[in-house]
């Protein structure tokens, strides 16, 4: 090869020179490309560019491209071959974010050159190609699915997994509904599980899973179709209605189905629920009735008595949620038997009878009717009373022994009477005492008045004691002249047994000397104890239990909650005495909640039971790791939002601030950013390093993320953490060996490039023939140029020196020549003269 070059020879005499140039091209294989860079790179081809061989003598016929995968070897790679004027080559198909080895060679038709040096170079990512695998779904609650996967062929990745995507859409609706989806991590081994929540019960759902990375999600995964379990009904059956039965002991109900959309599972049938409530005690009657029908007649009630009416419908998760209560009064029915029929001798020939109300009542009483037998008649004669009267008095009695027998009446007829009852009329009177006492219910700060009627001659002094002692008068206790006792706004410790009893010497073991009244003081309820049995991120459910109720049952709930953050207006919701927890609903996510419950008696409302403060699930964003947060190129960065995990609360906005180099401000581009996949910060300056400030705000809070962005040359470096050099994180390094490969091979092109254009056009290596040209100059005969090809042999070339006609190379000295021409004697044959 250096034997190449151009050769002169000159001949001159007294008349003038003559020269002849003749140009000697060896040719052998090619060089070897340099300067192989990367021009141009997606995730599924690469277009490279080098600069030729350095040697211009040499023809190119063709380049080839050789590349493979940067685990391979050279024999499984492939290679793509171009013309030998293209110094670009594109490679296709390659596969995503995969690193790549390529090399190119020189060839013509005497062979190939030797290879580049390889070049480095990983292809673009992009989003999954392939759904996640053995996707598996089952019921965990009649709300919540339990989710599991694997992730998707590792060939399909296209680049780190950043995650999952969890889709749900109800499939009773086709496929016109869109998947909700979660964004769930990555888990151990890669692939991961999840329990979708806030689902309907007893539905079927379709469940799929997509992963996605840093350029977008794949495919989803086949629909696994699954059905959540059986709960309670959520709506209570509708249309509920009842009338009283005959003879006033039985109701009839009925009612129709809760909503389809409520059922919650299979109906297996209604629970019909019959409460009574008596308010001057604690006791409740209650009576449940199971039934598969849509009507029900319940028998064995209390005439003329309010029924409290429910019906639930039950699946195989029990009954639901009951319909409102519906107040059903029973028909009137006879009269029951009037109580506690006392008969004393009041005076010579008369006698007072007294008497309570039939208990229970069957009816609005209209009347009594007293039937009073004297000495030796056989027909009673009867004397009709009013319906207030409590007792009667007759005289004229003949001495001797009287019967007598009381019958009470209502709309519906008179009832039974109650046992005869004899009084023997003497001619002195026995003490005793009438009255007859009874149980009294009062409400507290109530004046209570118990009555006490004597007889006797002389009259006997009646005496009050309570629960067996006696009773000291003060100023609440009085006692008046007819012996009644007064208690002035009674207080709960008032209640106890009062008796009324007489002292007298001429007592009659046949005759009643006291009687007695149990009080019980009825007093507002104590408040209940509550405590949160579960929370999720829209609901928060209260339970809780009843304190005292004060001596009175509890006829209604109240649960109240507002937001413990800034106060605000309190929420209420009122509840049938038979609820004992509640779901507060529509609530804001990951936020704290104050909460308390009241009772409700006839009597009045309790306190406040102690305020509760409980949070509903849900926590700030989660931000992606802090290479994930975003990228950049050279004249701008990519906040890339959709990475980042609602932490159970949806995102609301972002909030982006931008920090320009060299200036310790923070600048905000967008404070109400709304969520998206990516935002695009642009017309930044090349080569420098930007703060990205982004911060998440959800119900629960707000999270930070800060980051450096390089926008280098040629392209982004990627996120960094603030403060921290680009390229030490673990995968980043082939990348940067890749691209400070790119960048040295681009300064040599460059430096490459700015030289050839000083330099005077190389002469062709690809001709053959020899061409002459003769040039004439002033005084002198112009010289010949030829070029002269030499194929596969190495060839120094020589220049021809006049005036001896002698060759010699153009660089040697003229000790050199001789030897130089016996070198060159094997192609001076070819140059056909030298004048």
């Amino acid at each position: 090869m250096e034997d190449a070059g151009d050769y002169t020879c000159t001949a001159s005499n007294s008349y003038g020179r003559d020269s002849f140039v003749v140009t000697l091209v060896v040719q052998d294989v090619p060089g070897s490309p340099h300067g192989l860079r990367v021009s141009q790179r997606g995730s599924r081809y690469l277009v490279v560019s080098w600069l030729p061989p350095t040697t211009t003598h040499t023809p190119v016929d063709t380049y080839i491209v050789q590349y493979r995968p940067g685990r391979g070897t050279w024999n499984d790679g492939q290679e793509e071959t171009v013309r030998g004027e293209t110094t670009t080559a594109r490679l296709t198909p390659l596969v995503p974010d995969t690193q790549y080895l390529v090399r190119v060679l020189a060839a013509n038709h005497l062979g190939a050159s030797p290879h580049s040096e390889p070049l480095q170079v990983r292809t673009e990512g992009e989003a999954p190609s392939a759904p996640p695998t053995s996707v598996r779904s089952d019921a965990v609650s009649p709300t919540s699915l339990r989710v599991v996967w694997e992730p998707p062929p590792a060939h399909t990745h296209h680049g780190d997994l950043l995650g999952y995507h969890v889709g749900v859409r109800r499939h009773d609706l086709g496929n016109d509904e869109s998947y909700n989806f979660s964004v769930v991590g990555v888990g151990a081994g890669g692939g991961g599980r999840e329990v979708v929540t806030d689902l309907r019960a007893w539905v079927q759902y379709a469940v799929a899973v997509r992963a996605y990375n840093a350029h977008g999600a794949g495919p989803v995964s086949p629909p696994v179709v699954v059905r959540t379990l059986e709960d309670v009904p959520s709506s209570p059956p509708v249309g509920v209605e009842c009338s009283g039965g005959a003879g006033g002991t039985s109701l009839y109900v009925r009612w129709a189905p809760p909503p389809p959309a409520f059922h919650n599972g299979l109906l297996q049938g209604y629970r019909l629920t019959l409460t009574r409530l008596d308010d001057s005690t604690e006791k409740v009657e209650e009576l449940i009735r199971m039934t598969s029908g849509r009507e029900e007649s319940v028998g064995g009630l209390r005439a003329w008595s309010n029924y409290t009416v429910t019906v639930a419908a039950v699946t195989r998760a029990g009954a639901g949620v009951s319909s409102p209560d519906l107040i059903c009064t029973t028909r009137e029915d006879v009269a029951g038997v009037p109580g506690g029929l006392r008969a004393l001798q009041s005076d010579v020939g008369a006698a007072i009878l007294t008497w309570l109300p039939p208990h229970p009542p069957t009816g609005v009483l209209l009347g009594y009717t007293l039937n009073h037998r004297p000495p030796h008649a056989r027909a009673p004669s009867q004397h009709p009373l009013h319906a207030h009267a409590n007792s009667h008095t007759l005289t004229h009695l003949s001495r001797g022994t009287h019967e007598f027998w009381l019958t009470a009446r209502t709309r519906a007829g008179e009832g039974k009477p109650t046992p005869t009852l004899k009084l023997t009329i003497l001619d002195q009177v026995p003490a005793g005492v009438a009255s007859l006492g009874k149980e009294v219910v009062a409400t507290l700060g109530d004046d209570v008045r118990f009555v006490c009627v004597t007889v006797g001659a002389p009259p006997p002094m009646p005496a009050w004691s309570v629960d067996g002692r006696h009773l000291e008068k003060d100023g609440r206790f009085t006692q008046e002249a007819d012996g009644s006792l007064v208690i002035r706004g009674v207080e709960r410790g008032d209640l106890g047994n009062y008796t009324c009893s007489i002292h007298s010497v001429r007592k009659s073991p046949y005759v009643h000397t006291s009687t007695t009244y149990v009080l019980h003081v009825q007093v507002p309820p104590k408040a209940p104890s509550v405590h949160i049995a579960d929370a999720t991120s829209s609901t928060l459910t209260v339970s809780w239990a009843a304190g005292d109720t004060g001596g009175a049952p509890v006829r209604a709930w109240a649960v109240w909650w507002r937001a413990a953050v800034g106060g605000g207006v309190w929420h209420t919701r009122e509840l049938g005495r038979t609820h004992s927890r509640h779901v507060i609903n529509e609530l804001q996510c990951g936020t704290e909640y104050q909460v308390y419950v009241t009772a409700r008696t006839h009597v009045g409302v309790s306190p406040p039971s102690r305020p509760l403060t409980a949070r509903t699930s849900g926590s700030p964003p989660v931000a992606p790791p802090t290479r994930h947060v975003a990228s950049g190129n050279s004249t701008g960065v990519w906040a890339w939002l959709g990475r980042w995990v609602d932490g159970g609360c949806p995102i609301t906005h972002f909030t982006l601030e931008l920090r320009r180099p060299r200036d310790p401000t923070w600048t905000t581009l967008a404070s109400s950013l709304a969520p998206q996949d990516v935002y695009e910060v642009g017309g930044l300056q090349a080569g420098a390093i930007y703060g990205l400030r982004l911060t998440a705000h959800n119900a629960a809070g707000a999270t930070t993320s800060t980051v450096d962005i390089s926008t280098g040359p040629g392209g982004g470096l990627g996120a960094q953490p603030a403060g921290v050099a680009a390229g030490r994180s673990g995968r980043g390094a082939p990348e940067d060996q890749e691209a400070e490969q790119n960048k040295t091979n681009l300064l040599q092109q460059r430096d490459t490039y700015y030289a050839t254009v000083r330099k005077p056009q190389p002469v062709p290596a690809t001709l053959e023939r020899i061409p002459g040209t003769t040039e004439k100059e002033t005084g002198s005969v112009p010289a010949r140029r030829a070029y002269l090809a030499v194929s596969g042999v190495p060839v120094a070339p020589f220049k021809a020196v006049a005036p001896n006609l002698g060759w010699r190379p153009p660089n040697l000295p003229a000790a050199a020549n001789k030897e130089s021409k016996a070198s060159s004697s094997s192609f001076i044959s070819r140059i056909s003269s030298c004048i």
